[in-house]
């Protein structure tokens, strides 16, 4: 994960004046960021992602993509042959 967290280009970062931000807010922000690091750890133990997490009660849907003719697919992969 690490590796792509740095090809990942992150806008340039702020200063926060913390001392602005009421206490109760800033604990409700480290409880999100705790549930944050949940959720991914569950999701990386698991296989999982969010967005399957979110669709997981959804009709089937099509990426949008067409499978052409003299093409092999599986599970994990799409050949085309040429």
């Amino acid at each position: 994960m690490a590796e792509q967290l740095d090809r990942i280009e992150l806008p340039q970062a702020t200063e926060v004046n913390f001392h602005a931000i009421p206490t109760d807010r800033l604990r409700e922000m480290a409880a999100a960021g705790a549930d944050v690091v949940e959720c991914h750890s569950v999701f990386a133990n698991s296989g999982g992602n969010i967005v399957g997490e979110f669709l997981r009660d959804v009709e089937t849907f099509s990426s949008g993509f067409t499978i052409l003719r003299g093409t092999s697919t599986t599970p994990k992969r799409i050949l085309r042959f040429f």
